[in-house]
């Protein structure tokens, strides 16, 4: 019996319409507050599942939260992967009244044995579906739940220098040296494959080290402790990404080990 709360009309028009769809079903739970059961829906098409099955085996996938999508405050989740031409295809939806790591590893469970039975009866494989790389923003809930052995979760680089540049906003007082240090901080994250990034960034902490503050959390959350995603991997070269080392304080750059 759906809660009064969440809307008869709605309530019975996304059950109407998880039966006609049940082959696009992938995770589907009626909200009850009796039961505290959160309303979670997790949907794909078949076309969407071949991708996911092909494109997100071995190779890197993003995993983007929108929070509030609606009148009852639900989140999105949405599962992308990426083609050889580097353009993201949208694999997964999932609908979620409570974004809590818990109810995500459930919902994923069910994605893992939906696509490797997929990639047993129709790619004829027996090769588990795993994923080289997640790509995510700052959730907490998405990188505890997306812990994978041998799948590591990055933060994209648009989170990281959006952190960095409001640390430096904070740490750094004079306009000049915010504009010159941003610049550079740019140049390392976007910098050309031939180019040495660690090098860079001792440069930079050098030219720098006055401004203790921000060196202090770069030496914790930037270069130092980040794994620059243009090492290794055809994928990673095209996206930048970097995986955190150990927590922050301050909160503005969460970890992908928290």
């Amino acid at each position: 019996m759906y809660d009064p709360g969440h809307g008869t009309d709605d309530a019975l028009a996304t059950r109407n319409w998880t039966r006609l769809n049940r082959e696009n079903v992938v995770y589907y739970q009626e909200p009850s507050k009796k039961f505290c059961k959160p309303f979670t829906l997790a949907w794909q098409t078949e076309w969407m599942l071949g991708k996911l099955a092909l494109l997100g085996h071995g190779s890197t996938m993003s995993f983007d939260a929108i929070f509030g999508t609606n009148k009852y405050g639900y989140s999105l989740f949405t599962i992308v992967c990426f083609d050889a031409h580097q353009n993201g295809i949208p694999c997964l939806w999932i609908i979620m009244e409570r974004h809590e790591a818990s109810d995500l590893v459930v919902v994923l469970t069910e994605v893992k044995t939906r696509v490797n039975a997929y990639r047993s009866d129709t790619m004829k494989t027996l090769e588990e579906w795993q994923p080289n790389c997640f790509l995510v923003d700052d959730v907490k809930e998405e990188n505890i739940a997306l812990r994978i052995p041998k799948v590591s979760v990055n933060l994209c680089m648009f989170h990281i220098r959006r952190a960095w540049l409001k640390k430096l906003h904070s740490c750094v007082e004079y306009p000049f040296g915010k504009a010159e240090m941003n610049r550079s901080l740019g140049r390392i994250m976007y910098c050309n494959v031939e180019e040495d990034p660690w090098m860079m960034s001792f440069d930079f902490m050098l030219k720098w080290k006055e401004e203790s503050s921000f060196i202090r959390y770069y030496e914790k959350s930037g270069i130092i402790g980040l794994k620059v995603g243009l090492l290794k991997g055809t994928e990673l070269m095209h996206i930048r990404t970097m995986t955190l080392k150990g927590p922050l304080k301050d909160g503005t750059l969460p970890s992908s080990n928290i």
